[in-house]
């Protein structure tokens, strides 16, 4: 969850039931009930989610605006760069003054003055890395970790018809959490409310782009985050 929460960070949870967007939450992922995971909540019940280019938007409103995140980028420079000048950055040498970096845009700008840099460049997938893999379901609609969606953040006691447009993603979801094999076009109610993570390092977080909504009944707590030290 770089740079919101860094490793060795003490946090505060409590017990919720009430989340909004970019609220924080630790959760058991899938297949996994002892070790919880922390994340940014990036779509609540009912939400509508499409990601263009690496960035939020809920009901066609970009949520990421003013968080301080991070992002992939390319770095090209003239000469080598000094690493005692970028040590407390998260960059790579990737070849011949080529560099791969995590960066927030207060650290490209930073790094954007650096008179051995000639470009910096965003990077956005056009293909998904082989691990970790996207969502089944989302692989199957031929999306990526960059641009995903539209898609609908189940909302408990909401019916929808289960058509071929949506019943893959929908009913993995009823499968792996409802304890019900659903058909093609059944009307559906669903039982349990679900939320959809995001993190903070956008190409550095095995999220819910690849694990899926997760239900609300797998969430350990809510994060309170001005007690982080």
């Amino acid at each position: 969850m770089s740079p919101t929460i860094e490793v060795d960070d003490i946090v505060w949870g409590y017990d919720s039931q009430n989340f909004e967007n970019n609220d924080f939450a630790t959760f058991y992922p899938p297949d996994e009930d002892e070790i919880v995971w922390i994340f940014r909540t990036s779509g609540i019940p009912g939400d509508s989610i499409k990601i263009i280019d690496g960035t939020i938007y809920i009901s066609e409103t970009n949520i990421d605006t003013d968080l301080d995140l991070k992002n992939e980028y390319e770095i090209r420079t003239k000469d080598p760069l000094n690493q005692g000048r970028i040590e407390d950055l998260e960059i790579f040498n990737w070849g011949y003054n080529v560099y791969k970096a995590f960066l927030t845009d207060s650290e490209r700008d930073t790094l954007s003055q650096n008179g051995a840099v000639l470009s910096i460049k965003k990077i956005l997938y056009d293909k998904n890395p082989q691990y970790p893999q996207l969502y089944e379901p989302f692989l199957n609609q031929n999306w990526t970790m960059d641009n995903l969606g539209p898609f609908w953040i189940p909302k408990k006691g909401i019916s929808m018809v289960l058509n071929q447009t949506n019943f893959d993603f929908y009913s993995e979801l009823i499968r792996n959490y409802e304890n019900y094999t659903p058909e093609v076009y059944e009307t559906y109610t669903f039982k349990k409310d679900y939320l959809f993570f995001m993190g903070d390092n956008r190409h550095n977080a095995v999220d819910s782009r690849f694990l899926g909504p997760i239900p609300l009944d797998r969430i350990d707590k809510k994060i309170k985050l001005d007690l982080v030290e």
